[in-house]
């Protein structure tokens, strides 16, 4: 595995097996605690306004996105999900979703659009 530019290894971030023995020191139960998912199971949350941005073609992490926004509506917040098309991994799938996530949150902020 190669690390990535300023020292983010993506393998470690990808290998479970790994992150569960050097994060938590092999304790699951302790690793799944801190999921997000995990975290929204057991909330409610109301009053507050989520936007989650995806590549639709990004096969590591749509499912999780899917499920954490599953989790925070479950838990009452206001979701929007945004799946894009051709905007590649990470800051492709921020970056292609930031003009409608703010036009989401622009009226909840209280703010006006620029």
């Amino acid at each position: 595995m190669q690390p990535l530019p300023g020292g983010f290894d993506s393998g470690a971030a990808l290998d479970a097996a790994r992150t569960l023995s050097e994060i938590v020191f092999g304790d699951q139960t302790a690793s799944d605690a801190q999921k997000l998912a995990t975290i929204l199971g057991g909330a409610r949350i109301a009053d507050m306004t989520a936007v989650f941005t995806v590549s639709i073609d990004d096969s590591l992490s749509r499912p999780g996105v899917q499920r954490v926004a599953a989790a925070a509506r479950t838990a009452g917040m206001t979701v929007t999900s945004l799946e894009l098309s051709g905007v590649g991994h990470l800051a492709g799938a921020l970056n292609a979703g930031l003009g409608q996530g703010f036009a989401v949150l622009y009226p909840r902020l209280g703010l006006a659009r620029p």
